[in-house]
């Protein structure tokens, strides 16, 4: 399920968007170069292009995790074990 606001439409444009990447490397060359601009053109709504700040990389070339698009940082400063356990249990 995505983890961002979002209309279904979106969730397949997304889909195909990533499928395609991994196929076509001028794809890949633009999302890699540019994210926001290519969630965009697939109709992604500009709040949510804005929630996500992110970087494209080989996994295979590179160990990467995936965090939830928003992570609640008074909860983290608080070190609120509610928050954090679960969170970290995502990591493990």
């Amino acid at each position: 399920m995505a983890r961002f606001p979002h209309y279904r439409s979106n969730v397949v444009a997304l889909g195909q968007l990533l499928a395609l990447a991994r196929t076509d490397k001028e794809v890949r060359r633009k999302l890699i170069q540019n994210p926001k601009d290519e969630l965009r053109k697939i109709g992604l709504p500009e709040h949510a292009v804005q929630l996500m700040d992110f970087e494209v990389v080989d996994a295979s070339q590179a160990k990467t995790t995936v965090l939830p698009y928003r992570l609640n940082q008074k909860k983290i400063d608080q070190a609120d074990p509610g928050y954090l356990v679960p969170l970290a249990r995502q990591f493990s």
